[in-house]
């Protein structure tokens, strides 16, 4: 009972940063899962996308009636972001992920240098034309890593033009049905810790909430910053786990 109230509290918190942020909180929820909780890395993959959707849906609801949300670039993302996500999840149940870690983790590392440099609405060239892979790579990860896909998400919309805040809620709502599809295919193997997933993800929801609510407030410069502060510390997460490993 212990476990699971600290987990709930763990999961409000994740759903503030993450809803502000863009992201599903996979990245926060993962290392909690397997660190703090002891659980095996397929357990906590399969557990944080069991938990995502909740934070994702309460997240996607209020920045919708907040009108930030562009519907049809989700629905666009979400077609390749979902088969991304079932692909991930086959290459987890297959493959040791060591190699890949090292690789994504310096693909991270050029995305938040790129936010820290990039100005608003600011649009690159190159990637404008490669955006539909990084939409499927988003997907693919967040299958492969028990993560949401946004650090993908918001620098693929961030570089067609969106700002921060519409490329934040946009990001909710592909992360909302990608983690749905890579979840209820971990759970199906069996790989989920149901009623540890519930608690993390109704404190998801209620962080989610609040994070969304904060979000119309923040300047975008000071967003852009702390995102990509946040995929700095996925990065070096990443690689340390694929030299350990």
């Amino acid at each position: 009972m212990l476990q699971l109230l600290f987990s709930g509290l763990f999961g409000f918190l994740t759903g503030v940063v993450a809803s502000v942020l863009g992201i599903g909180g996979g990245v926060m929820i993962v290392p909690f899962l397997a660190l703090a909780l002891g659980r095996q890395m397929h357990s906590a993959v399969g557990t944080s996308l069991f938990a995502l959707p909740f934070g994702a849906a309460s997240a996607s609801v209020r920045y919708g009636l907040c009108g930030l949300v562009e519907w049809r670039m989700a629905a666009l993302l979400a077609a390749l972001s979902v088969p991304g996500g079932l692909a991930g999840h086959y290459v987890c149940n297959q493959l040791r992920s060591s190699t890949l870690s090292a690789l994504f983790a310096m693909l991270l590392f050029l995305v938040g240098l790129r936010m820290l440099l990039a100005r608003e609405g600011e649009v690159v060239g190159w990637f404008k034309k490669v955006w539909f892979l990084g939409a499927f790579g988003a997907g693919f990860c967040a299958g492969l890593f028990g993560v949401g896909g946004g650090f993908l998400n918001v620098p693929i919309l961030h570089a067609l033009g969106r700002g921060m805040k519409v490329s934040v809620a946009t990001s909710s709502v592909v992360i909302l049905l990608t983690s749905v599809a890579a979840g209820a295919a971990h759970y199906i193997r069996g790989g989920v810790d149901v009623w540890c997933g519930t608690a993390l993800g109704l404190g998801l929801v209620a962080g989610a909430f609040v994070g969304a609510t904060v979000l119309p407030k923040i300047r975008s410069s000071f967003l852009r910053l702390l995102f990509a502060g946040v995929v700095f510390v996925v990065s070096a997460r990443m690689l340390l786990q694929a030299l350990l490993t």
